[in-house]
């Protein structure tokens, strides 16, 4: 993804009707995976380059329709590759982990989380109550106790660290449920770079 303007790669993204200047503020960088959780294939998404400023959106640029289109199509084949109990669970807890961060669950979070895998062809083989449930359990034990909650979110999400494809798809949906109430909060997005740490990636490639 290239901005039209000025070719730069620096940009990000978010929906329509956040408000002017959300997108930037988002904070969500395009990468390797693109965007998820009702970003990918959306008609209402909002495009902002860093460099020039210049914004669009998916339905008036051929070439960001090509990408959208290429980017679901590559999250397919990684879900697809790696689906299993390790990857579902990263999923969840990773998206429990940037969802309780600011102390709040905000609805519009687990909404996000939920129709991700209602609506994602690749996931339509998981059972939506157990994605519930689990992101329940995650809570709840971050909850009760931090520390130890925590740690056992984070070591779901570690089991991916030797599939950098698959982790870079976690990453990229627990920007989306940051990215959920329309503002990308810095609380949010340290939780994120402790996700990166623990898969082995560089933050820098999802947030800026």
């Amino acid at each position: 993804m290239a901005c039209p303007r000025c070719n730069s790669t620096q940009v990000t993204a978010g929906k329509k009707g956040f408000g002017i200047g959300k997108a930037a503020i988002g904070g969500i960088l395009l990468g390797p995976v693109g965007l998820l959780a009702g970003f990918i294939g959306s008609k209402n998404m909002e495009f902002a380059c860093l460099t020039c400023k210049e914004r669009w959106n998916s339905s008036s640029n051929t070439n960001t329709a090509e990408w959208l289109q290429k980017q679901t199509e590559s999250a397919r084949n990684i879900v697809n590759k790696y689906m299993g109990k390790d990857l579902t669970e990263a999923l969840v807890a990773g998206s429990a982990l940037v969802a309780i961060a600011d102390g709040v669950i905000d609805q519009a979070e687990r909404e996000k989380l939920i129709d991700y895998f209602r609506t994602s062809q690749e996931m339509r083989g998981i059972n939506i109550n157990e994605v519930d449930s689990r992101f329940n359990y995650f809570v709840q034990r971050i909850q009760s106790d931090r520390i130890l909650g925590k740690a056992e979110a984070l070591r779901a999400v570690g089991k991916l660290a030797s599939k950098q494809d698959a982790a870079r798809l976690v990453v990229r949906l627990c920007c989306a449920i940051g990215f959920a109430d329309g503002e990308f909060a810095p609380v949010e997005k340290q939780v994120v770079e402790e996700i990166c740490r623990e898969v082995h990636l560089d933050s820098r490639e999802f947030i800026f």
